[in-house]
């Protein structure tokens, strides 16, 4: 009897006894969410470095239908600038109209910059059009090319602030040396029937390369400077309209324009417009996420990009000179790629490991489902007398 007591006492103590939550310890057991985002977190620092390459890629597609329109068509150079840019403006509007954005600007500095950055854009584009004109399109090519990884930097180290890594000097080097094989230069590789002397139309079109990248370079650097504040639509609306006004004035006053197209060369210039539109995108899209050297070292990838087509497209028969120019070209690029995004990945994920905690953690830990707490119960024991307990502590109290 006394026994059933007491088995009925521990039961009434194991129901009253409360139960405490004991949540897992957080730094012992990783969360969940963690692991299943950092594919997404690894994708999410690749968005600059993806933009760059796209860049290049879409506007090596657009120099290549400048080639055909000017080759087949015998189009003048404002009068593709002019198509060019008009198409941009008119290919952004919808776009512009449906996400509602402020075309003024906030404030008259970035009215300012955005003015700038148009003017240039056409500088630059101008420039290397009408030095193709004057002298051989491989020299003109390679001090233009191979002339804004060392300008860029230079300029962005002085508006910007901004610094040159190891990694970025050797794949200038390296992409120096593959434009330099690819262009193959008189001055350096030599021709057969042909002196070493300069025309003056040639020394024009190269001061007219130089000064296309350096027009190029501070145009780049410039938007740089605008940031994310400035919505990509925005530059191109710029782009597009200051673009478009000077290269009418020009090509109607000092070229002779052919309005009138068959369907295959009108299929090409829509092309271009395409392709150009969508890589001058890209290219102000990265500018916004990575730094002005990476993406004029990421753009480089236009000339492996135009090798290719180059050579199966246009059934040119390459030499040995261009095809280590294009692998130092497309090794390059790949080591600016993976350096690059190294850089974002490792400042993301410490960045991120501060924020896992806070209210508003980065988007892409939402994505993940979220981890069930682990709960334990920590039973408190409960002094619960048994009757016989009772009664003689009632017999004690009587006595006493």
């Amino acid at each position: 009897m006394q026994s059933t007591e007491k088995a009925k006492a521990a039961d009434m103590s194991s129901e009253a006894s409360p139960s405490i939550p004991q949540s897992s310890d957080p730094v012992n057991q990783k969360p969940y969410t963690v692991r299943m985002s950092r594919c997404i977190m690894v994708l999410h620092s690749m968005r600059g470095v993806t933009f760059g390459l796209l860049a290049g890629i879409f506007l090596a597609f657009s120099a290549y239908w400048i080639d055909v329109v000017q080759r087949e068509g015998a189009m003048p150079s404002f009068q593709i600038v002019f198509l060019m840019d008009i198409g941009m403006f008119i290919g952004v509007i919808p776009f512009i109209t449906y996400k509602r954005l402020k075309i003024t600007g906030d404030s008259y500095t970035e009215r300012g910059v955005l003015s700038i950055v148009a003017v240039l854009y056409f500088g630059g584009f101008s420039a290397f059009c009408y030095a193709l004109l004057l002298g051989p399109m491989a020299n003109v090519t390679g001090i233009s090319r191979g002339g804004m990884p060392v300008i860029t930097p230079l300029l962005a180290l002085m508006i910007l602030r901004e610094t040159l890594h190891i990694v970025d000097g050797i794949v200038i080097a390296i992409n120096i040396a593959g434009i330099l094989l690819l262009a193959q230069p008189v001055g350096i590789f030599g021709a057969e029937g042909r002196t070493n002397d300069v025309t003056s139309s040639e020394l024009v079109s190269y001061l007219l390369s130089i000064f296309s990248a350096f027009q190029w370079s501070l145009a780049y650097v410039s938007a740089r400077y605008l940031g994310e504040r400035t919505h990509v639509l925005i530059v191109l609306l710029y782009v597009g309209v200051i673009g478009s006004i000077l290269s009418i004035i020009l090509t109607l006053t000092v070229e002779h324009p052919i309005w009138s197209m068959s369907t295959r060369m009108a299929l090409h210039t829509i092309g271009l417009v395409i392709t150009n539109t969508l890589g001058d995108a890209c290219r102000f899209r990265a500018l916004q996420l990575e730094e002005a050297t990476t993406i004029v070292l990421l753009a480089n990838i236009q000339l492996f990009v135009a090798f290719f087509l180059q050579t199966f497209v246009l059934n040119e028969i390459p030499n040995q000179f261009s095809i280590a120019g294009a692998s130092l070209v497309f090794l390059g690029s790949a080591l600016c790629a993976l350096a690059s995004w190294w850089r974002d990945y490792q400042r993301e994920k410490g960045e991120n490991k501060a924020l896992l905690n806070s209210v508003n953690p980065p988007f892409y830990f939402s994505l993940a489902p979220k981890p069930i707490p682990v709960i334990h119960t920590v039973k408190v024991p409960v002094n619960v007398k048994t009757n016989d307990e009772l009664g003689e502590s009632r017999n004690k109290d009587t006595l006493e």
